[in-house]
């Protein structure tokens, strides 16, 4: 199967080694392999890649767990598009288009980079156009 996060490679050897363990090298990198997680059904990748101190992050996991599948269960993700990105240090900004069962999320995200890995943030800005 070809790789969601639209590299054209194959999902085993581009995102499925980060849903398995391996730290992402980047934001965008983050980025990427979250779309991915979303579209294989990886519920544990976005639980574990999410800045526990964000407003959207759960302590019950396993409710948590359950919303994200039952979510991708009536998605289809169809394409990711990165339009902007501001990476620093420790903290980035991407911009992307993500593209699913017909419609758009446009958002810009929050990443913070903590003990050498990066973390989703959050939705600075978010649009359905």
């Amino acid at each position: 199967m070809k790789c969601p996060c639209g590299s054209g490679q194959k999902y085993k050897k581009c995102c499925q080694p980060y849903h398995r363990g391996k730290k992402a090298e980047s934001a965008e990198r983050l980025m990427r392999t979250r779309y991915s997680a979303f579209a294989a059904n990886e519920p544990d990748y976005l639980i574990r890649t999410t800045d526990c101190e964000s407003e959207i992050f759960q302590e019950d996991q396993k409710v948590w767990r359950e919303e994200l599948r039952d979510f991708v269960s009536k998605t289809k993700f169809e394409k990711l598009e990165i339009l902007e990105r501001e990476e620093g240090e420790t903290e980035a900004v991407i911009r992307f288009k993500a593209y699913y069962n017909g419609g758009i999320h446009n958002e810009r995200s929050l990443f913070r980079k903590k003990e050498e890995r990066w973390y989703y943030t959050g939705a600075i800005s978010v649009s359905f156009p």
